[in-house]
């Protein structure tokens, strides 16, 4: 269950990062927390799944990646959708 919380924390840490870099394209602080949210989580279950294994080498930066990836992706489909 730690690992859990440390992906998830990641994983929010990754979605409040993307702004920083790409300051137009934000959700605000609660929208980017949650997109960075569910990216740690799916990381999580991902990577527990794919190597059956929890280790802090692998659990931060998955959660981070994944927080990342879902940040992006959510920022995406605002844009498509406000066109």
């Amino acid at each position: 269950m730690l690992f859990f919380f440390i992906s998830l924390l990641s994983g929010i840490t990754g979605g409040m990062l993307v702004p920083l870099a790409f300051g137009k394209y934000t959700l605000g602080g609660v929208g980017n927390a949650i997109a960075g949210f569910l990216g740690g989580a799916t990381a999580y279950l991902l990577i527990l799944n794919i190597f059956d294994t929890n280790s802090y080498w692998i659990t931060i930066p998955s959660g981070l990646l994944a927080g990342i990836i879902a940040r992006v992706g959510f920022s995406i489909i605002r844009a498509r959708m406000a066109k």
